[in-house]
């Protein structure tokens, strides 16, 4: 069950996984993938946040949902965390964490875990120290227990309950440019998928002989195209009628 109490949150973290192996090329990615999720999000009032070395996504808590469902579809991020963004100051802080238990203690959550992460070493408090310091004022403060809950100091601090994960790979574009011959099988969707996750910006041609392929066909290669396009981003599909082609193999061949 989720404890989130939704109405809280106003930011979404990314964990970049294998992308943060980069190098002296991670600049580069990072930035695709800022791209990518500037045109994933496009309609929606978001700012991206670098904050210490992790990307967040600042959106109306209205639009919470949305996002987080288009995100998860985004390569390169391979986990995300629904936050509530607030300031780094001690009373803002617990009173944030109370909230979220308070939250959780009415959904029947009974017993509670608060870790720590100290990305930003300028706040005073130890990780351990200060995990310990917000167990106890939730302890004193509220019937509570026990719940998953996680705090992430960086310039400001991040509360959230909930890591959703994500299915990772690289940027689109970041790998170069692909063209997949596209059928109406399992096969050419897959291998579609598997090489926009390896960050191939990929495009799409498929044959027919109308009108002795229906146009069912045609429309189903068309519906793969716009269901790839979620993971992909803008594509093009390219169709080719080879009916003649294929009359004159039939007729040099007799």
């Amino acid at each position: 069950m989720n404890y989130t109490d939704k109405s809280l949150l106003n930011s979404v973290g990314l964990s970049y996984g294998e992308l943060s192996l980069k190098g002296k090329n991670r600049g580069q990615f990072e930035r695709m993938l800022r791209n990518r999720i500037h045109k994933s999000l496009n309609g929606f009032n978001h700012e991206l946040v670098d904050d210490l070395s992790k990307l967040y996504v600042i959106v109306d808590n209205n639009d919470m949902d949305e996002v987080v469902e288009k995100l998860k579809k985004i390569f390169g991020v391979v986990g995300l965390n629904p936050s509530a963004r607030v300031n780094r100051e001690d009373e803002e802080i617990k009173a944030k964490v109370l909230e979220f238990a308070n939250y959780a203690y009415e959904q029947g959550a009974r017993t509670f875990k608060i870790g720590v992460n100290r990305s930003n070493k300028g706040f005073e408090k130890k990780s351990m120290d200060y995990a310990r310091e917000l167990g106890a004022h939730v302890l004193i403060n509220s019937p509570f227990e026990k719940v998953q809950m996680n705090v992430d100091i960086r310039k400001d601090v991040y509360v959230y309950t909930e890591r959703i994960k994500t299915y990772g790979g690289l940027p689109i574009g970041s790998t170069g440019k692909g063209l997949v011959l596209l059928s109406g099988g399992i096969d050419s969707p897959v291998a579609s998928f598997m090489m926009a996750k390896r960050g191939m910006r990929i495009n799409f041609v498929t044959f027919h002989s109308f009108p002795f392929t229906s146009k069912q066909a045609l429309e189903k290669i068309k519906e793969l195209t716009d269901i790839l396009s979620i993971y992909t981003g803008k594509t093009r599909l390219y169709s080719m009628n080879i009916l003649k082609i294929q009359e004159a193999i039939n007729t040099k061949t007799k």
